[in-house]
């Protein structure tokens, strides 16, 4: 399970504000956690600063990230 647009440790992910924006944000995958469901979390380093929705404690779910194109973008190791 470690396709194109499925994240893991060390991915650089691109997040943009509207659709076919220019990134604002950049992060990196520094640990990604799997519920009893086997959901996963991703916990990234961001820079220049977090993104308005992201919570340090939470993450993003490795799905929105996978799904949601338009939002992301995905740069593998």
């Amino acid at each position: 399970m470690n396709g194109p647009r499925n994240v893991a440790v060390g991915d650089l992910v691109l997040e943009k504000e509207a659709r076919n924006a220019k990134p604002k944000w950049i992060g990196i995958v520094h640990d990604i956690k799997y519920d009893t469901y086997g959901t996963g979390t991703a916990f990234l380093t961001w820079t220049p600063e977090d993104p308005p929705r992201y919570n340090r404690f939470h993450g993003y779910g490795c799905t929105n990230i996978h799904n949601i194109r338009s939002k992301y973008d995905i740069i593998k190791k």
